[in-house]
């Protein structure tokens, strides 16, 4: 695996839009509440990181985003957005699980910790959570994510050093009780491009094999695309 030295991540799995350039190990990152305006604020929000990095989109080596599960529109919109910007240039993409990215920000901001929860809010009385382990070998290659209602996700004791992360905790009184005795993080809120761009540049820098998808993935398929009975079948 060849180390890359600038990379280019965007991320608008919430109602955040986030996009970050990372050259030479320096980072460039802006992030903003964009509601659902998402399409019409991303290309400025590039070019605005571009400009401050001080290079241009032929410079990138690697093109990555968050490629959800988050807003249907909103994982869409990033996927739809950088995969353009990649067809030009000839590069290929790369797509990082929210909940990964939310983890590998919470590691790099507490990197004492090594077990995190995540969960993050799905709507529909639901949270997307997966357990992330940093001092197991396979942390990145081995992810399993969940839609799921809060009083389903199942406790384990190996939970029991782990620290909570993301918004998908404001429902923590309708999980499991022995969830409330373990500490929640004030960071990793939400996905942030920032962290995706650092987890790939990390991982190649570092020769880690990860788990990643060029396209979409929304965890719940079967509702997004349930088509309607044709009139008359």
């Amino acid at each position: 695996m060849i180390f890359m030295s600038v990379y280019l991540a965007v991320d608008s799995a919430t109602v955040f839009c986030s996009v970050s350039v990372i050259k030479d190990e320096q980072c460039f990152a802006h992030s903003e509440d964009m509601g659902r305006n998402h399409s019409k604020q991303m290309l400025n929000m590039v070019d605005d990181v571009l400009s401050e990095a001080d290079v241009a989109l032929t410079d990138i080596d690697q093109f990555c985003y968050v490629r959800g599960p988050g807003s249907f529109t909103g994982v869409r919109i990033a996927a739809s957005f950088l995969h353009g910007l990649a067809f030009g240039q000839e590069k290929d993409v790369i797509g990082i699980s929210s909940l990964l990215t939310m983890a590998y920000e919470a590691k790099q901001t507490h990197p004492e910790e090594d077990h995190f929860l995540v969960a993050l809010d799905a709507r529909m009385d639901e949270v997307y959570f997966a357990a992330v382990d940093f001092s197991k070998s396979d942390w990145a290659s081995n992810l399993i994510e969940q839609v799921i209602a809060p009083e389903k996700v199942v406790w384990e004791e190996s939970y029991s050093h782990a620290k909570r992360i993301g918004d998908g905790w404001q429902y923590l009184e309708r999980f499991d009780a022995m969830f409330a005795s373990i500490t929640q993080l004030d960071c990793a809120n939400k996905p942030n491009a920032k962290f995706c761009a650092k987890l790939v540049s990390d991982c190649h820098k570092n020769k880690i094999e990860f788990t990643h998808d060029a396209f979409p993935v929304y965890l719940r398929d079967d509702v997004t695309w349930k088509q309607k009975p044709k009139v008359g079948s």
